[in-house]
């Protein structure tokens, strides 16, 4: 029966269910029970007036999360530096130990509620505050000069035969241009020892393959062991002839071993 008909209904006995005896009042709420299929409480409770009867549950995916858990998951969420869903979710438990205004509340419900939201969940959650590209930007390039010149450099795909300090390291630029790629913008260039994990870091304005060439060159008069090694992925500041002969300029009986990914663009 639609919800309707038993208000319709509703208002058809009520009247005669207050102004009968206590025999009838019997029968008649046993007939309600029966057409409306309520609980009999829940139906003397809206014979008697006391209440009204439910409306019509809304169609669509029922809320459960309110407002309080949106607001703490954002807050969360921008101060992590806003990672992706899957990060995020594994580092809610960690990260409510701490966090002060969370440890201020007294609600078990509502942590309860942070440590149980699903990866899919927090995407729809979080989708209307995300703002800028939802996909990181690559400035990784090559010109026509590189995608010729890579094919000299080998491809190394696993440092499995690892075995000392400088054997084997691996740069990356990092380009630091917010949401847009136009005009220019500051660099950072990060190279790694695989074996020991030492790392140096080196900003550049742009990353014409001199400027790589002076960070490389600076990076080595700072490392506690010889270069022996170095990969890199396949974009223009990498791939060049400039870099190629650093690497073996005043070292011909030990240059560097120059390896690149497997990954490069097309």
């Amino acid at each position: 029966m639609s919800h309707q008909l038993k208000r319709e209904y509703l208002i058809a006995i009520r009247k005669r269910y207050l102004e009968s005896s206590h025999s009838k009042k019997s029968l008649i709420l046993d007939e309600f029970c029966e057409v409306c299929d309520y609980a009999r409480k829940y139906a003397i409770a809206i014979l008697n007036g006391h209440i009204e009867p439910a409306g019509p549950r809304p169609r669509g995916r029922q809320v459960r999360y309110g407002l309080d858990v949106v607001y703490h998951m954002v807050r969360l969420w921008n101060a992590m530096g806003r990672p992706g869903s899957t990060k995020f979710r594994a580092a809610i438990p960690e990260w409510l130990e701490y966090d002060e205004i969370l440890q201020g509340i007294d609600d078990d419900i509502l942590r309860l509620k942070l440590t149980a939201v699903s990866r899919a969940q927090i995407d729809r959650i979080l989708r209307s505050y995300r703002v800028g590209p939802q996909v990181g930007l690559s400035a990784t390039r090559n010109t026509a000069n590189s995608r010729h010149f890579r094919s000299r450099i080998p491809i190394q795909a696993k440092d499995w035969n690892v075995t000392a300090p400088g054997q084997q390291t691996q740069g990356d630029t990092v380009a630091h241009c917010g949401d847009s790629l136009h005009g220019k913008f500051a660099n950072s260039l990060t190279v790694t020892d695989i074996f020991s994990g030492w790392t140096e870091n080196r900003g550049l304005w742009g990353k014409a393959s001199a400027r790589v060439i002076e960070a490389m060159r600076d990076i080595e008069a700072t490392l506690p062991f010889r270069l022996l090694g170095f990969k890199s992925d396949s974009g223009s500041e990498f791939m060049n002839h400039e870099l190629h002969a650093y690497f073996r300029e005043n070292r011909p009986e030990l240059p560097v071993q120059f390896t690149r990914g497997r990954f490069h663009l097309s």
